[in-house]
């Protein structure tokens, strides 16, 4: 019996699922939806939906092809496909409806105290970036609707990896907070993390020398002791146009597969 046969008839599989995925660019989708080449069934997957962002009502939304993020929406044809399309053609083939809310923002970092970032948490954790505080109300408002979230999807790093040591060595205690922060509205939410390619050479050239490492290791070191924090590796070779971001639907199918793989062992 092949993996996908045993894993769908396991008894009392839960059927709708409801996901968040955050982070920087690798988050957002790294090419436009009309050169992507993608399906219709991948694009207008019935199974899964999207949560309507920045607005004070957070609905569930047919998929589209439009950007899922609103942050940095252009038009229908840019920016517009991420790996939740993929991912979200995993859970439906096995059944499972599928919700997305997807909150991202490219090039931006953690930020320190003194230099807020959007997905930024203060020290006494009181004052938030404006992702971080979307993702605050959001989990919030859903709560109140008897909604929680099953999954965190998180993929960040790189441009910490690109900055100044004090930046990359940051990140770990900012990643710990930010974590600590959203478990705050739903305790021991699962952390799926997705570590960043290796680094074999510059990126626009400006990557510091050691600096995906230097962010690997913190994530590493936060999922070595923080309960339910799973780490994502990525496949190698890895279909990138820069070695960061997937360029093309290869890319995004295989970073969705990645996920898939941690996710379909805990559903």
């Amino acid at each position: 019996m092949n993996n996908v046969d045993s894993f769908s008839n396991k008894p009392n599989l839960k059927g709708n699922y409801n996901i968040i995925i955050s982070g920087q660019s690798i988050a957002q989708g790294q090419y436009s939806l009309a050169q992507s080449n993608y399906s219709n069934d991948k694009i207008f997957n019935t199974g899964a939906k999207y949560l309507e962002c920045k607005s004070s009502t957070h609905v569930w939304q047919t998929f589209r092809n439009e950007m899922m993020s609103p942050y940095q929406y252009v038009s229908d044809y840019s920016w517009g496909c991420g790996m939740e399309y993929s991912l979200a053609k995993h859970f439906t083939d096995l059944g499972h409806s599928l919700n997305i809310y997807k909150p991202a923002w490219g090039g931006q970092k953690f930020g320190t105290d003194s230099s807020p970032g959007k997905f930024h948490i203060s020290s006494d954790g009181n004052t938030l970036g404006e992702i971080s505080q979307d993702i605050i109300s959001v989990m919030n408002t859903q709560k109140v609707n008897g909604v929680s979230f099953d999954y965190f999807l998180w993929m960040h790093g790189e441009s910490d990896g690109r900055d100044a040591l004090d930046s990359r060595n940051a990140y770990e205690t900012n990643l710990r907070r930010f974590i600590s922060k959203i478990r705050t509205i739903q305790p021991n939410i699962p952390f799926l993390i997705r570590q960043l390619p290796s680094e074999t050479e510059t990126w626009m050239g400006a990557v510091n020398i050691g600096g995906r490492e230097a962010i690997n290791m913190a994530i590493e070191n936060i999922i070595s002791d923080t309960p339910n924090c799973y780490l994502v590796v990525m496949p190698t070779p890895f279909s990138q146009g820069d070695l960061i971001h997937p360029s093309n639907p290869i890319g995004n199918d295989q970073m969705a597969l990645a996920f898939w793989e941690e996710l379909k062992v805990k559903l």
